[in-house]
């Protein structure tokens, strides 16, 4: 959606000022100008029609007050004689017996031009049996149903209503399968259980490796002192008691008796100083 014209040349010889072009865009009786006294020989006029406008492009030449007749072109719409270039970025991701297709469109959205649509094409690899999906505006798709391991090629083409772009470069792809058999499984359940256990086993060595280590620098080996290994190489001789003899302390008491005959014939005074007595005594 980018309009340039362009045209050859006026040529001119022994003058002192310079062709200058003028452009107009025309349709039946009406015409606009759309580049004036220029000496280029293109005029950009991307901005300057609407892109459903359709008419004839027209140049005339200019030398001081001498004017050439008009050149037109053919009838010309922007909507309908632009080309559109291939899609961008045609990627392909494999699955298990699928191809997810990824692209982006040729150029950005012109809002309210037309909407841009999608053709996929998808063989096998040598294989002359080509496949066509109509995806609308989509640009991301899923085949499937394809054969694992098998190599696929897929191209894109953009379109309109009224304009058929071009096709991108073919992309190829193999197809994967993760669909595993009876065997497979055993054989995976089998290798992760020993992946486990050599796991299992690996940690419990470096645990215990840790362990030694650890030990070794928090609690370093015993070393005896020198001057006590000097004494139980050569004890000294000692003269051992025999026949040890130990005595106990015995705890002697004094036996205490409790006369009362004499109280009873002498009265209750007597009874008293004797029991006085008695405790003096005691």
């Amino acid at each position: 959606m980018k309009h340039v014209l362009r045209w050859d040349p006026v040529e001119v010889t022994d003058e002192l000022i310079p062709v200058t072009y003028n452009v107009e865009y025309a349709w039946h009786n009406d015409a606009h100008q759309l580049c004036v006294n220029i000496t280029e020989t293109q005029c950009d006029f991307t901005d300057k029609i609407l892109t459903f406008f359709r008419g004839t492009l027209k140049v005339q030449a200019q030398l001081g007050e001498r004017r050439s007749k008009w050149t037109e072109t053919g009838v010309f719409q922007a909507s309908w004689n632009t080309t559109i270039g291939p899609v961008k970025s045609l990627i392909l991701v494999p699955h298990s017996g699928q191809l997810d297709v990824d692209f982006s469109p040729p150029f950005s959205p012109i809002p309210n031009t037309w909407t841009m649509k999608y053709r996929l094409i998808y063989w096998k690899e040598n294989s002359k049996e080509e496949k066509e999906v109509n995806l609308g505006i989509k640009t991301i798709y899923r085949l499937n149903n394809l054969e694992p391991w098998t190599k696929y090629c897929v191209r894109v083409t953009s379109c309109t209503h009224y304009i058929q772009g071009q096709t991108s470069d073919p992309v190829c792809e193999t197809t994967t399968n993760t669909e595993f058999t009876t065997w497979q499984l055993i054989m995976i359940v089998v290798f992760s259980f020993v992946g486990f256990a050599l796991f299992v086993f690996g940690v419990y060595l470096v645990h215990k490796k840790g362990c030694v280590l650890l030990k070794h620098f928090l609690y370093p080996p015993f070393v005896m002192p020198s001057h006590m290994q000097e004494y139980l190489q050569n004890p000294p001789q000692h003269a051992y008691v025999e026949n040890c003899e130990f005595h106990y302390n015995e705890e002697q008491f004094d036996d205490i008796s409790l006369v009362g005959s004499a109280c009873l014939q002498d009265g209750r005074e007597t009874c008293t100083e004797v029991i006085q007595h008695c405790a003096e005594k005691t």
